[in-house]
């Protein structure tokens, strides 16, 4: 999905991917560290995040995910859609205030992150029918 003009010394990217499993056991995904943060909006059926007891937790609809120094394991149902928000090293800043370190392996809802107004975009977020939207 295109970056807005505003937000391209913020953003690497923008990504919106849709899981078509045809309707199979839900798929299990690792990802390796990452170095960036993110903002992530799911849509649909709920993706789970293996804890460090091994279980699989739902990811909060719109979480902010800190840079991570661990893979992670998730399980993603048919009909998932992840919108991601990658942003340039150092310039997640601006947007959450905070020293990012505090957010190093952690995924936090946008209420965690910027209170009412955070609660506020989540409802937006989970209201809106498209990904562009």
């Amino acid at each position: 999905m295109p970056v807005t003009e505003a937000l391209r010394p913020f953003l690497r990217y923008c990504v919106v991917k849709t899981i078509s499993n045809k309707g199979a056991a839900p798929l299990e995904n690792k990802t390796h560290a990452a170095l960036w943060p993110s903002l992530v909006v799911l849509k649909g059926p709920a993706i789970g995040m293996k804890d460090a007891s091994g279980r699989f937790r739902p990811v909060p609809r719109v979480t902010f995910m800190g840079a991570a120094t661990v893979p992670c394991e998730f399980s993603v149902p048919d009909g998932s859609q992840v919108i991601g928000f990658n942003f340039h090293p150092g310039k997640a800043h601006p947007f959450f205030g905070t020293r990012l370190d505090e957010f190093t392996d952690r995924v936090v809802t946008l209420d965690e992150a910027w209170g009412a107004e955070g609660r506020e975009l989540e409802d937006r977020v989970a209201e809106a029918r498209t990904p562009q939207a």
